[in-house]
């Protein structure tokens, strides 16, 4: 592969480097810029308004379990969910916000990869999601994703304590 630098050359680079390089930082752009740019872009417009308004924000799971094969993609998801964190204490009431980190939902993208025992639908997602705003700042969205989280939120210490005393002992 080849990229045009800063000082206008062409520098050849490795392959995967150059790809995982891109990948990642398309990741980046996806998941943070537009949450960012778009928030900011509409928040004067809802000041303005006489009625409540809500931003709802899509973080993921992801973030509850912090794989370690998807470091780049699970630390954008926990920009989203810190950015509305911080959303909420400098906007005014009037503005509802919700961040939304849910499990594994089938989309047309993955309706062919086999199905989880957590998973659902987009529909029910979206359904079981609206009943979230307005009464949570940030949700799992449906039971089964919460179900999954909170034993994930449990288990976590207990997991890394396990893992420190067993590389403890050898």
């Amino acid at each position: 592969f080849f990229f045009f630098s800063s000082r206008r050359r062409h520098t050849r680079c490795s392959g995967v480097s150059w790809a995982r390089r891109c990948v990642q930082e398309t990741v980046i752009i996806v998941n943070c810029c537009p949450i960012t740019i778009l928030t900011k872009r509409f928040i004067p417009r809802f000041q303005k308004r006489t009625h409540h308004s809500a931003i709802i924000n899509l973080s993921s799971g992801a973030i509850t379990l912090k794989p370690g094969t998807m470091a780049t993609y699970t630390a954008t998801k926990a920009y989203d969910k810190y950015f509305t964190e911080c959303l909420r204490k400098e906007l005014p009431d009037k503005i509802d916000l919700l961040c939304l980190k849910p499990g594994y939902v089938t989309s047309q993208l993955t309706k062919d990869i086999v199905s989880r025992p957590l998973e659902i639908s987009a529909t029910e997602f979206a359904d079981s999601s609206l009943d979230h705003l307005g009464y949570e700042l940030v949700s799992y969205g449906h039971y089964k994703h919460r179900l999954f989280g909170w034993t994930a939120e449990l288990l976590e210490p207990i997991i890394l304590l396990l893992v420190k005393l067993s590389t403890k002992n050898n």
